[in-house]
């Protein structure tokens, strides 16, 4: 698993990538992913109710 983790004042592009592996049960890679498991059965897909814009050419 890759993972970047927030770091406060710092760019996304910024900070730095971990490379976690699955070591065993209850390592730091299973922190990451319970969190994430988590945090994904909380959302909800965006919905944008906007009327759509025509894509044709104007005259």
């Amino acid at each position: 698993m890759l993972v970047t983790p927030h770091l406060y004042a710092t760019p996304g592009e910024s900070a730095a990538m971990l490379h976690l592996r699955r070591l065993g049960p209850n390592g730091m890679f299973v922190r990451f992913a319970t969190h994430f498991d988590g945090v994904w059965a909380t959302t909800t897909p965006v919905r944008d109710d906007r009327p759509k814009k025509s894509t044709r050419a104007r005259s």
